[in-house]
């Protein structure tokens, strides 16, 4: 009854959707059932990843209809980085926002089709040892609220949520704070054996996934012909 007063003008409109009170339909749909590379609008480092899943993004992230593993090995290249941020300003927090207008803007450099495959390949090696990094990361995340007293709420402490980072003297120490419960010696010691081979497993994925990421960096380095000074100085002005 209330949008009855504007329903002529409604319907008159050029971005209705089936009915005069509705807004048109996302005009890319479609898109979102294709592979395609996904990333987000703020970006304190590149954050590309290639989804095959059909997953939908909300307004702070986008997607690059492509399936295209090479694309995504360059965009999350340093030199893709650093091109990246010379073009944008850094906002609060030390964040970088990835708009379309930015994006679109950035050179992709021309590469032979051995070139293409060897960047494609690493890039979908780099991401399968993420995605499997953070497997492992979850499963023992996930886990942890199962130490908190039945009358405390679950929710992880910042240090819980990257429990990797610390040791188990520290973790211990974590959840004290967060749930003011003391771990029994059981517990700890049940713990610390799922705690040290999870953490052990993280450790090898990340070594794993270094190398992988600088092989990939010094095959977009190659495109590029840089020479070693060059890429010292684009390295060390992204530390």
């Amino acid at each position: 009854d209330w949008l009855a007063p504007f329903a002529e003008k409604a319907r008159k409109r050029g971005d209705k959707g089936e009915f005069w009170w509705e807004l048109r339909t996302c005009a890319y749909y479609d898109e979102f059932e294709k592979p395609k590379i996904n990333y987000g609008h703020f970006q304190s480092k590149p954050l590309y990843s290639f989804d095959m899943n059909k997953n939908y993004s909300n307004n702070k992230a986008y997607i690059i209809p492509n399936s295209d593993s090479f694309l995504l090995g360059y965009l999350n290249s340093n030199v893709c980085w650093f091109v990246f941020t010379a073009m944008t300003t850094m906002v609060r927090g030390g964040f970088f926002e990835a708009t379309t207008q930015n994006i679109v803007k950035l050179p992709i450099p021309k590469a032979n089709k051995q070139e293409k495959a060897h960047i494609a390949q690493l890039a979908k090696e780099c991401q399968q040892l993420a995605e499997q990094r953070y497997q492992q990361q979850h499963t023992l995340r996930r886990r942890i609220p199962d130490l908190r007293p039945a009358d405390c709420e679950a929710k992880l402490s910042k240090k819980l949520m990257a429990w990797w980072e610390l040791d188990f003297s520290a973790f211990q120490q974590a959840i004290k704070q967060r749930y003011k419960y003391a771990m029994t010696l059981q517990e700890r010691i049940e713990w610390q054996t799922l705690f040290d081979d999870y953490q052990a497993k993280i450790q090898d994925q990340s070594q794993q996934l270094h190398t992988k990421e600088t092989e990939l960096n010094q095959a977009v380095y190659r495109l590029f012909q840089l020479t070693h000074d060059e890429i010292e100085l684009l390295e060390s002005h992204l530390r």
